[in-house]
């Protein structure tokens, strides 16, 4: 048993003195502020839905530190294989997978307004054109999750 005690004493003098050179270290090395143009600076990614086959969709934000962000939207296989960047149409910004997996909806611009639209995906690709537009007479939510946008699936 004193043994033990011993052994836990030495590591926690151990790591008592390490983290003691460690703040040293950091006092020495001042760093600035964490600022408004280092969070501007970060780039995020994140799950924007996943199809019924396991297919992820997902957004990779950047470039905010050198004027507004922009958005890239990707595709996956469920395992993370088959990784490949989508070319959005002008205005949309997707929310999801249709049930069958094969599109994708979300909101369109039209008339400096955000409808509802449905664009067709082949091999990776998105139609120019919806297949399918729903003119509301109040705007889609930009932002908002399918549940939110009342597009449950």
């Amino acid at each position: 048993m004193r043994a033990r005690l011993g052994w836990i004493l030495c590591g926690l003098l151990t790591i008592a003195g390490g983290a003691a050179g460690d703040l040293a270290g950091q006092a020495k090395a001042a760093k600035a502020p964490f600022a408004a143009k280092d969070w501007a600076g970060l780039d995020s990614a994140g799950a924007a839905a996943v199809a019924a086959d396991g297919r992820i969709l997902y957004r990779v934000t950047h470039g905010g530190e050198s004027g507004p962000s922009h958005t890239d939207w990707w595709t996956m296989s469920g395992d993370g294989s088959h990784a490949q960047k989508l070319d959005m149409p002008e205005g949309f910004t997707p929310i999801g997978f249709t049930r069958d997996g094969k599109s994708l909806f979300g909101g369109w611009m039209v008339n400096h307004h955000r409808q509802f639209a449905i664009f067709a995906m082949k091999d990776g690709k998105l139609a120019s054109a919806p297949a399918t537009v729903v003119v509301l007479p109040q705007a889609v939510c930009a932002d908002c999750g399918p549940a939110a946008a009342g597009f449950a699936g």
